[in-house]
């Protein structure tokens, strides 16, 4: 079991928190959001890491390093200009098994990895609840998600997807080869990696995994990291 953590982004609408460091090292509790999310990895027997860095990546790289030695590392060059499907098409050559996908700005309990890994097919971690514009929405068919993106009319969607998933190795080819055409044939480098699995919806099976009720938080806002700190309160 493998595991990707998307950790390049800039994080401009959490400046006034992060001090000049990837949102991902943001303390909540006395834990960074980085160090909560591998320990939660490592709890569910998952140790083989890798993180895809991108601004202030010596800072991260140091960081991460000293507490974690076993994460492999790729390195977005392009962060600034691109999205997390540009990150997913860099990393995934070294992703060779079934493999957890983190965005790396959510809070979560080590319970809602264990939801997934009851799950014997690919699952994407889904919050059922009336969604917005904003959100990465999913339309169902059963537990099959039928299409993903911030494009569903809200009327139609069920959920958002979390930005938690675990990829399972079958669906790895046709996959990536959605990544490449996204990223080598349409130059489509700013978009969201959801992209890539919304245009192969009809013809590969995901689904989604409700982990409504769990603690989780997404942290875009200043505002976000107060209810994260409400929400995981100790260490």
């Amino acid at each position: 079991m493998q595991a990707v953590i998307l950790v390049a982004g800039i994080g401009n609408r959490l400046k006034s928190v992060t001090g000049g460091n990837p949102k991902c090292m943001i303390e909540v509790s006395g834990k960074s959001i980085a160090q909560r999310q591998i320990d939660n990895l490592l709890s569910a027997g998952v140790k083989d890491i890798v993180a895809v860095t991108g601004f202030q990546e010596e800072a991260l790289r140091s960081f991460l390093s000293t507490r974690y030695p076993f994460i492999r590392y790729v390195h977005n060059e392009r962060f600034a200009e691109t999205n997390t499907i540009y990150s997913l098409y860099l990393a995934f050559p070294a992703l060779t098994g079934d493999f957890f996908y983190l965005n790396g700005d959510v809070l979560f309990a080590p319970t809602l990895l264990k939801k997934l890994l009851a799950f014997p097919g690919t699952g994407l971690a889904v919050e059922f609840k009336p969604c917005g514009e904003e959100e990465v929405k999913v339309v169902l068919s059963g537990t099959r998600i039928t299409a993903i993106s911030k494009q569903v009319p809200p009327d139609q969607a069920r959920g958002e997807f979390t930005g938690i998933a675990l990829f399972r190795r079958p669906m790895h080819g046709q996959f990536y080869e959605s990544l490449k055409v996204e990223v080598e044939k349409q130059k489509n480098v700013k978009d969201y990696f959801e992209r890539a699995l919304d245009a192969i919806a009809d013809k590969v099976e995901f689904h989604s995994v409700d982990i409504t009720g769990e603690p989780f938080v997404e942290v875009d806002f200043p505002e976000d990291v107060e209810r994260a700190k409400k929400l995981f309160p100790g260490t």
